[in-house]
């Protein structure tokens, strides 16, 4: 493991990979083939592994959540935690997750670390479906805040400022806005698009 390898459970365990924190898949699209899925594991558990021997404690990966166009994803042993395997640009992308400008805004991340040209992350599984949850807290569309909240979330590539203050009114997407104020690309996210509901009830994005 190098100096890129990240774990956010803890401080201490944040000392132990040797990195600090940076200031500052949508939908699953089909499977790779069956050798390709056989390699992710093996360096989804190599990466947990490496991480152990630095006292960092991650799940294991167990079976193939989905694939996307630069990524695997895997459910682990521990209920509401998953393991992603990304490779070439997402790399970069990925580390954005762990900027501390960007915290409330995209989903939580237990541990990251870089390991032959993959980046391997795990994270907290998140509701990919945010129009379905944000139907059941406002009513759907006869509710105005519904609508204007969908709508947002539908032009959030354009990270218009109107867009950006109705999401600030909400507690679900005020973090959402907060990030992408302070920087969070939205090219790659919108309301079907790499943004997803966690556990605690907030639109956050787990893919960039």
């Amino acid at each position: 493991m190098n100096g890129r390898d990240v774990a956010l459970s803890a401080v201490a365990a944040l000392a132990l990979a040797g990195v600090v924190r940076r200031r500052g898949s949508a939908a699953i699209v089909g499977r790779l083939d069956p050798e390709g899925l056989r390699y992710d594991k093996r360096l989804a558990l190599t990466a947990r592994a490496q991480l152990a021997a630095r006292g960092v404690t991650v799940p294991a990966p167990t079976t193939e959540l989905g694939t996307g166009s630069d990524a695997r994803v895997f459910n682990t042993t521990r209920k509401g935690i998953v393991v992603r395997v990304g490779r070439g640009r997402s790399v970069e992308k990925q580390s954005l997750l762990l900027d501390e400008d960007f915290e409330g805004g995209v989903v939580p991340v237990l541990a990251m670390t870089e390991i032959d040209g993959h980046v391997v992350s795990w994270k907290e599984r998140v509701d990919t479906d945010p129009e379905g949850f944000l139907t059941r807290r406002y009513g759907g569309h006869d509710d105005p805040r519904f609508r204007e909240i969908v709508q947002s979330l539908v032009g959030l590539y354009h990270a218009s400022p109107g867009n950006l203050a109705i999401l600030a009114r909400y507690p679900e997407t005020k973090g959402l806005a907060r990030a992408i104020r302070r920087g969070l690309p939205t090219d790659d996210i919108d309301l079907t698009l790499n943004l997803g509901v966690t556990k605690d009830g907030r639109v956050v994005a787990y893919d960039l």
